[in-house]
């Protein structure tokens, strides 16, 4: 039995779907309907059951859908282990961050890191979702969170806040505004979890879902938007109207706990602590 041909086949018992495994996989669902096509016709039993698009394994397959899930498990275990040996920062680093980190300030410190420590590589993914570092789907992931996980190595890096603001040129008028122009988020929430209570009354805008759909509403003065302050430090047009406390997070370095002794890791903590320090202490009013 090919282990490359249990993996497609856990994938897809996984996700669900062929299409899924592919994704999941960075494959052609074609080539996970073949290979798991190869693995029964080795073991001579069906493993999965078309649905329409979806499928679902038989008995057979959820067998050995538990059996290769505890494999994969020890595998994993076992990379992990290795990997944590490693005594010289050298080598990849895979970081897996959120996507405004990735379009603001990690570019500049991924090229500070890489010139304080050039032999390490650095693999960044913006992560719209979260990478499972227990699936080695990366080495260490920058989160923003009040509540990291227990069963993962953290640290905490900094405290983000974030501020409700507006065009410069439309801040007064705001302030005089029975009820408040506002950007909310696409969550149908009639009101904003972060929407300050003492600022009165308030009209929805628009609605989104991204912090740069924000940020542009907050320039083109439509509206006032929620925007992080260290962010707007930046932003010579806009005016910080006030706090939202209720948004702020703080930003964790994680990574699964056979890595914690990693040399590359601990580099990137060290680099990173500093690096924070320097980059969210000015933040605040403006």
């Amino acid at each position: 039995m090919n282990w490359e041909d249990v993996r497609y086949f856990l994938a897809t018992a996984q996700q669900g779907s062929y299409s899924g495994a592919g994704h999941h996989l960075k494959v052609s669902h074609t080539t996970v309907a073949r290979r798991v096509q190869i693995l029964e016709q080795q073991l001579g039993v069906k493993l999965i059951e078309r649905y329409g698009n979806k499928v679902r394994a038989t008995d057979a397959g959820e067998r050995l859908r538990r059996q290769a899930e505890q494999a994969q498990q020890h595998m994993l275990a076992a990379e992990r282990g290795i990997a944590g040996l490693d005594e010289l920062p050298a080598g990849n680093l895979r970081v897996t961050a959120p996507y405004l980190l990735c379009a603001t300030l990690l570019p500049t410190w991924a090229a500070a890191f890489q010139q304080q420590v050039p032999a390490v590589q650095l693999d960044i993914t913006a992560a719209v979702g979260r990478l499972n570092l227990n699936q080695r789907e990366a080495d260490v992931a920058l989160r923003f969170t009040d509540q990291p996980p227990e069963v993962l190595h953290g640290r905490r890096l900094a405290r983000v806040t974030w501020s409700i603001a507006i065009q410069q040129a439309q801040a007064e008028a705001w302030h005089q505004a029975e009820c408040k122009p506002l950007c909310g988020d696409d969550d149908e929430r009639e009101t904003p979890y972060w929407w300050p209570a003492e600022l009165g009354a308030f009209t929805l805008r628009q609605r989104f879902n991204d912090p740069f759909l924000h940020l542009g509403a907050a320039k083109s003065g439509v509206a006032a938007a929620l925007v992080p302050d260290f962010w707007l430090r930046e932003q010579d047009d806009l005016v910080r109207l006030a706090p939202a406390p209720q948004a702020s997070r703080n930003l964790w370095l994680l990574a699964h706990r056979d890595m914690r002794h990693n040399a590359r890791v601990q580099a990137f903590s060290r680099f990173m602590v500093s690096v924070c320090r320097d980059s969210f202490a000015a933040t605040g009013g403006k």
